[in-house]
């Protein structure tokens, strides 16, 4: 193997390596505009969701219902060039310049939960609010069957999508019963807290008013108001529906369960779907741009079989960051040991270099150690010449040298110069010393052995044809 393949090798490893480790990265953003229970759920889904896509790197923004703060976070995402944005806007008209800038720019982006009043996104994923509103409407009229009944509405924020739809299904379908009646609405929020407060301001403006049914559009706001209705001493007889059905903890599944609801309807938060429709997009696959999740009624008739499932569902989420957190684990070793495996190509090729740079410098010594001694046999020579003891047919001029020793080396080395016999030992006997002492004037006055002078000087005497007169 010549130097040039020792070079070769260690560095074709390295690339190697260095294009295994080089897969592009997908980036893709998310901006949502609360924090609600429902909303924390869709975080997690996606999040895991992503443990699927290695290479996908997810940077989830939450605006805290501030519409500037969402603007400014979605022109950042832009600024930023992620590959996807996954945007679910806080209100119904508004945003729209970021959806034109984001199109402008070549970045798709998938509206989720919320609609807006643009048609500049990529897709829409979510459920269909008006039918929601509907079900709930339906189911309502069943429970209440030609009964004088009346409702208190509690709508979520009115310029959210949401709230406008499920208020708009809702009252399509209860206008078909003449014995259902909406006497109010309660709220403008989707927050616990806030429904509570809106409601204690309702029912002080309002004592007189009766109602017998409380359709909340999200759960959390179904139990604000249940709590101002019961301080208020208005919630005997009053039954409760709410919407989204989450399967966590004091969630719309369990509220049914322990009574709290009447029933709820699933607002399914499927960041399974979210990210499985993402990557179509990114991947060039086909997809469609608007994607309607179904929904369901949960009350007390089926809470078994949904809370199974709910629990099932959970139990693989568990599972898969479980797997996730393993396989992190693998990828931060694999880093390590891959980092380990550069740096040993490096080691490996240093000392080729260094070998190979060794042996260079070591024929370049040799040379000039050569090129040294041949200098100073041109001095010998040129004393033993000047004395006319030997003719040079070569043209080379002296400086002259004055060492005696050494001019009787030659003399003997040029007298035996053509003997392919010629040895150390037989030098040494006609000079008249030891071989140790030929040794020692040798190294001394050449720092070469007397093998290797004698060798040096036999194929210069031999290429120059020096002679003994």
């Amino acid at each position: 193997m010549n130097s040039k393949t020792y070079l070769l090798t260690p560095l074709l490893i390295l690339l190697l390596l260095l294009t295994g480790c080089n897969r592009k990265q997908i980036v893709i953003g998310a901006s949502f505009s609360g924090n609600s229970e429902w909303s924390l759920q869709l975080f997690k889904e996606i999040e895991v969701a992503g443990y699927q896509y290695p290479n996908v790197d997810i940077d989830i923004r939450n605006a805290y219902k501030d519409m500037a703060l969402q603007e400014k976070q979605m022109n950042e995402l832009i600024d930023k060039h992620v590959d996807l944005i996954i945007f679910a806007p806080r209100v119904y008209n508004g945003c729209q310049k970021v959806l034109q800038r984001a199109k402008e720019a070549g970045i798709p982006v998938i509206l989720i939960d919320r609609k807006m009043k643009s048609d500049d996104y990529t897709a829409f994923i979510g459920r269909d609010d008006k039918a929601v509103g509907r079900m709930m409407g339906e189911y309502i009229a069943s429970q209440h069957a030609g009964k004088q009944t009346y409702i208190l509405e509690a709508a979520g924020l009115s310029e959210t999508s949401p709230a406008m739809e499920r208020s708009e299904g809702f009252r399509q379908a209860i206008a078909r019963y003449p014995n259902l009646h909406i006497v109010g609405t309660a709220t403008h929020t989707w927050n616990t807290d806030s429904a509570r407060n809106q409601c204690f301001y309702y029912l002080a403006a309002h004592p007189n008013v009766h109602f017998d049914v409380v359709f909340a559009q999200s759960d959390n706001s179904a139990l604000g108001v249940r709590d101002a209705i019961i301080k208020a001493g208005r919630n005997a007889g009053v039954t409760y529906y709410g919407v989204d059905g989450l399967p966590t903890k004091n969630g719309g599944v369990e509220m049914v369960k322990e009574g709290i609801l009447k029933a709820t309807i699933i607002n399914p938060t499927r960041g399974f779907a979210v990210m499985d429709l993402a990557m179509r997009i990114l991947q060039d696959k086909p997809y469609k741009k608007e994607n309607i999740i179904t929904t369901s009624i949960v009350d007390k008739s089926n809470i078994d079989v949904v809370e199974t499932q709910c629990k099932m569902n959970t139990d693989q989420m568990d599972v898969l960051m479980k797997q996730n957190s393993l396989i992190l684990d693998f990828y931060k070793e694999h880093d390590r040991m891959q980092i380990y495996v550069i740096l040993n190509v490096f080691i490996f090729i240093f000392i080729v270099l260094s070998i190979f740079l060794y042996r260079r410098v070591s024929k370049l010594n040799k040379k000039l150690k050569k090129k040294e001694l041949c200098s100073r046999i041109d001095h010998m020579l040129e004393k033993e010449m000047l004395e006319g003891r030997i003719t040079i047919d070569s043209k080379t001029q002296f400086s002259g040298s004055k060492m005696h020793i050494m001019s009787t080396f030659f003399e003997a080395v040029i007298k035996h110069a053509y003997d392919p016999d010629i040895n150390t030992q037989m030098i040494a006997d006609e000079m008249g010393v030891t071989l140790e002492q030929l040794t020692a004037a040798c190294m001394s006055l050449t720092d070469r052995s007397p093998k290797e002078v004698v060798q040096i000087t036999c194929d210069y005497v031999r290429k120059n044809h020096v002679k003994l007169k």
